[in-house]
């Protein structure tokens, strides 16, 4: 369960870690702040925080801001709903199907790399000739799972036990199908982009989490462009369409019976906030006045 929800949450800050060009945001709307308040006419507000999925103790731990409007919220909305069926939907699109295997797919050499690599997430050589290229480049392209605690988890953990209302902006196979769509061939040129820069994923994931301290969205965004590399700017471009902004409009759609009935605790991966095409910004072009609290 571990596994393949933590599969989940490092889609979200894919975006950030890719390390290939992608959609320049406008980092400059809405840049600086994690809790806003969003409000209407007809209902009590509702609040977005940004999140950073990550096990680090440093996010983990909420300002007093952030709890106390938590505790005060009737209900709880993220990406995806963790329950079992997200866990049974991830492993299922991760594997190849039929007799295909991993190894005849990227060939002697890119397989052993990769195998090599996971092998360090726990995954023996048996079980990466079955999954997909996306599904390695996915997992190497954050931290190694240590406790399955991270903050979507924690919030999601504790609108349990405090009995609210929890909904899911997404399905698990709605997020892992724009990996799962990329052609094969274009899966195999981010797993090389992803290898060629794995070295650099502690510097970097210690970078993002000292801007997401700091509540600088404009920052988080502006890291993306900062350690852009030599890549396919055609393949990348429309991943990072997929995986953000398309995912926003989506979101700001489904979120709207929530922010209607008020009183609502939303939470998204920081980087879907910020810019033009982000949340922030879409609602409020559909009348909301959307305010920044922490």
């Amino acid at each position: 369960m571990n596994n393949t929800n933590n599969i989940y949450a490092k889609l979200a800050i894919l975006a950030v870690l890719l390390l290939l060009p992608g959609i320049t945001f406008a980092s400059e709307t809405f840049a600086k702040g994690l809790l806003w308040k969003v409000e209407n006419k007809n209902s009590k507000p509702s609040f977005i925080l940004g999140t950073m999925h990550t096990e680090d103790s440093r996010v983990l731990s909420l300002p007093d801001p952030v709890t106390k409007v938590f505790e005060s919220t009737s209900s709880f909305t993220l990406e995806v709903k963790l329950d079992s069926q997200v866990a049974l939907e991830t492993l299922s699109m991760m594997m190849l199907k039929d007799s295909s295997n991993l190894k005849t797919i990227l060939g002697k050499k890119l397989f052993a790399k990769s195998s090599s690599l996971m092998a360090d997430y726990g995954m023996p050589e048996s079980m990466v000739n079955r999954l997909k290229p996306w599904a390695i480049f996915v997992t190497l392209s954050t931290p190694k799972n240590q406790t399955g605690q991270f903050l979507d988890k924690v919030l999601y953990d504790r609108a349990i036990s405090d009995g609210k209302s929890i909904y899911g902006l997404e399905t698990a196979k709605e997020q892992l199908a724009i990996f799962n769509d990329v052609p094969i061939s274009e899966q195999i040129i981010l797993l090389e982009d992803t290898i060629k820069n794995y070295g650099k994923l502690p510097d970097i994931i210690e970078e993002m989490t000292r801007i997401y301290l700091a509540r600088n969205l404009g920052a988080l965004v502006a890291l993306n462009e900062k350690y852009i590399k030599d890549g396919n700017a055609q393949i990348t471009n429309k991943l990072m369409k997929r995986l953000v902004v398309d995912r926003n409009i989506r979101m700001v759609n489904r979120m709207a019976n929530q922010l209607k009935t008020g009183n609502a605790f939303i939470a998204v991966g920081a980087l879907h906030l910020p810019g033009e095409n982000g949340i922030l910004n879409l609602l409020q072009n559909k009348g909301h006045k959307v305010s920044v609290v922490y």
